[in-house]
């Protein structure tokens, strides 16, 4: 599997739900695997047919860690508010809050 360079963006909620992206040109390009997990496209991606899934629930007051570019599709089935961080050496990144309904 070999990933993209997409360019680096923030999301700015503008009014309750809804959000513009915002180029962010000085973090610069990051990589991005443009695949989707749950519909592959095997002839374009044809190793992803050996991926094995890992299914975990994360209940409340719970975290969960995911190493730096670690491949990963989330899902919620309930109201959900999610935080993410992107650490590089001590420094965060980018931060992003967002509400699930």
């Amino acid at each position: 599997m070999s990933a993209g360079s997409y360019p680096a963006a923030k999301y700015k909620e503008v009014s309750p739900g809804q959000f513009d992206i915002i180029d962010d040109p000085e973090t610069g390009d990051g990589p991005w695997i443009p695949l989707d997990p749950l519909q592959p496209d095997l002839q374009q991606w044809p190793c992803y047919d050996k991926a094995k899934p890992l299914h975990i629930t994360v209940n409340a007051g719970e975290m969960l860690y995911l190493p730096s570019l670690w491949f990963h599709h989330v899902r919620q089935d309930q109201a959900t508010i999610a935080g993410k961080k992107s650490m590089d050496g001590s420094s965060v990144v980018d931060e992003n809050k967002s509400t699930e309904l």
